[in-house]
């Protein structure tokens, strides 16, 4: 007599399993041989897959390749506390993490002026692993106001600027050249802090 209860399988369902396949093989070939070299064929060799299941989902080989890296930008540590001082270092702490030892901050080093020169790949880059996390930022900058630790007149994307710029700075052209009194987290939050928290 046949079963009339069908096993269910378990993990997770192929189409799931493709996708992560070809994001991981994207990922690998650009570690490995960077953009010039990367090529559709070859992520899908490296995934097990036919072209046709990449092209299904990714009109070009920049769409890919953004969506590869916001793909490892998702996981990037940015803890809601509630407390603006708090919520800075954490977002401090994990951009020096992202260039100091993950596997994002190798690409974006190894791909930086190939993503600045391709109009597609910077546009599509802008959009899809910047902006959320800057959009994640000034959300916290609107929560702080409200709460009244920050000023209400202050701009928000000044604000923005304000904080990545040092950051940007400090892994790409100064590092340690300058040290700072106390450490760079601290002594940089407590600098903007000082110009932006409302006055009691």
């Amino acid at each position: 007599m046949e079963n009339e209860h069908p096993v269910q399988r378990r993990g997770r369902p192929r189409s799931v399993q493709t996708h992560q396949a070809i994001l991981d093989a994207t990922i690998d070939l650009l570690e490995e041989q960077g953009f010039e070299a990367f090529s559709i064929e070859a992520v899908a060799a490296r995934a097990k897959v036919g072209k046709p299941a990449i092209y299904r989902r990714w009109p070009s080989r920049e769409a890919l390749i953004v969506d590869a890296l916001a793909s490892l930008a998702a996981d990037l540590p940015f803890v809601d506390t509630g407390n603006l001082r708090e919520d800075l270092l954490s977002l401090i702490q994990a951009f020096l993490w992202l260039f100091s030892s993950s596997k994002l901050g190798a690409l974006i080093v190894q791909l930086g002026t190939t993503i600045v020169g391709n109009p597609e790949l910077f546009a599509r880059y802008q959009q899809h692993v910047i902006a959320p996390h800057l959009q994640e930022l000034a959300q916290r900058l609107e929560r702080a106001v409200e709460r009244g630790e920050v000023r209400p007149d202050i701009d928000i994307a000044t604000c923005i600027h304000l904080i990545i710029g040092p950051l940007v700075y400090h892994v790409f052209i100064s590092g340690d050249l300058f040290p700072t009194a106390t450490p760079f987290p601290e002594s940089l939050v407590d600098t903007i802090l000082a110009g932006i928290t409302a006055r009691v």
